[in-house]
């Protein structure tokens, strides 16, 4: 846990990690050291809040202001959302990322007007994931069309406030 906070720091808070598209492999040892965290006895919900939180303020406080030429401040946006997208995939703690999705979708809806191109694409890139995770197929090669039917109140109940956010953007735009 602890060197799972210290990688967090050096990536989001100090920005000493250059960036790539995905992050090279970033995402994924943060997901490693959450799934080793887990199994070990910590429990998986405790872990995600300590890793959600600074995740989400890292990209929603940076991630559509126009005048930062900090490379190390965008750097470090794209790695939480690229973290952010790999926890989101992940089938093994997708039942407790359920009340951190409206935000999830909020950060991403919000990011789209950034001026950055890479920002935004991170952003396009986290949105397609969450809707795979809650509109996908239930259960892996399985394509039959019973598994594609989502009832709204399932929804609602799984993801506390994903449709208001949802709504709401709708509205905005409409």
């Amino acid at each position: 846990l602890a060197l799972l906070q210290h990688i967090l720091k050096v990536c989001l808070d100090i920005g000493q990690i250059n960036t790539t598209r995905r992050s090279a492999g970033l995402p994924f040892l943060v997901l490693s050291l959450t799934h080793c965290c887990s199994s070990r006895g910590d429990e998986l919900s405790q872990v995600l809040g300590l890793l959600i939180s600074p995740l989400l303020a890292c990209a929603g406080q940076k991630s559509y202001a126009s005048d930062e030429s900090d490379s190390n401040t965008k750097s470090s946006v794209i790695h939480a959302f690229n973290i952010i997208r790999n926890l989101v995939r992940d089938s093994r703690i997708s039942n407790e990322m359920g009340p951190h999705m409206a935000l999830i979708a909020k950060l991403c809806l919000d990011s789209f007007n950034s001026s950055y191109w890479d920002i935004r694409n991170a952003s396009s890139m986290l949105l397609s994931s969450l809707i795979s995770r809650i509109f996908g197929p239930k259960h892996i090669n399985d394509l039959s069309s019973d598994s594609h039917n989502v009832d709204l109140r399932e929804i609602e109940v799984k993801f506390d406030g994903l449709l208001e956010v949802f709504i709401l953007f709708l509205r905005i735009d409409s």
